[in-house]
């Protein structure tokens, strides 16, 4: 029945996530805000050493706005003193001062370095902003750019809705964007449940036929926003690759996507 449905969504109206299973999850209040109110001046700096003391002594900080999503923040436009330099732009969050998102404004030149040499590069970025934990979920490219999506994982657990991106210019590796919302919403450290089921009693939910090529276990949103722990199962089904998620505790199907390959990169319906 589940793979009937992807079938009419892909007739009718699919939705595409291009940055990673379950992305579009949204919660209505920021659990991973933590510390105390920052001034806009401590943010200011906050603001410089993210993106390096000797890089922001070529830049000017100054506010722009102040952000009215979900995250109450302050917004930094970083401009550049000379012409070597292009123009950034931060949100920092009032609460705590954590880097909402920041975006550098510039083109990017001809392809010079590898996608392998590009997800270093995000990773490392993430181990120095304070994101050690985090495993690859996704990759797209697409204009002389490859964003790279990655999950917080907790002993050993995929944690689908505490996710990052991080964009990087295939043309000298810098990092061009850097998006932390998804996992500001979502990141507290949870008491996880033990699998009530086997990884092999699970499997009997899969469908007959599927061929698994690797399970693991993975904390996912419902649309109810409670999250469940499920075993993913990596497999084909009839020559296409899918992702089906069964709870540890029931065996049931929660949720079934399609990988689909594009040019761009592997994406999920």
């Amino acid at each position: 029945d589940g793979f009937n449905y992807i079938e009419k969504q892909l007739g009718s109206f699919p939705t595409i996530v291009y940055d990673g299973p379950f992305s579009d999850h949204i919660r209505k209040d920021p659990k991973g805000l933590t510390g105390p109110k920052v001034t806009q001046a401590q943010a200011a700096a906050i603001a410089r050493d993210f993106i390096g003391r000797d890089l922001a002594k070529e830049y000017n900080v100054e506010k722009a706005g102040d952000g009215e999503g979900i995250i109450s923040a302050y917004s930094f436009q970083l401009t550049p003193k000379n012409k070597q330099r292009h123009l950034i732009a931060m949100d920092i969050s009032k609460k705590g001062g954590h880097v909402i998102w920041m975006l550098q404004d510039r083109e990017v030149g001809k392809v010079k370095i590898t996608v392998d040499q590009a997800e270093a590069r995000a990773a490392r970025f993430l181990r120095e902003k304070g994101f050690p934990a985090m495993v690859l979920t996704s990759i797209t490219e697409y204009n002389g750019m490859t964003l790279f999506s990655y999950a917080y994982e907790q002993d050993g657990i995929i944690i689908y809705p505490d996710f990052v991106k991080v964009q990087v210019a295939m043309d000298n590796g810098e990092i061009l964007a850097f998006d932390a919302t998804g996992y500001l919403m979502a990141h507290h450290q949870r008491k996880l449940p033990s699998p009530k089921l086997s990884v092999e009693a699970a499997a009997k939910a899969l469908p007959e036929g599927f061929k698994v090529s690797r399970d693991r276990l993975a904390l996912i949103p419902l649309e109810t926003q409670v999250e469940v722990l499920t075993y993913e199962f990596t497999g084909t089904f009839d020559g296409e690759q899918f992702l089906i998620y069964v709870n540890t505790e029931t065996g049931e199907q929660e949720r079934i996507l399609r990988v689909v390959q594009t040019k761009e990169g592997k994406l999920t319906i």
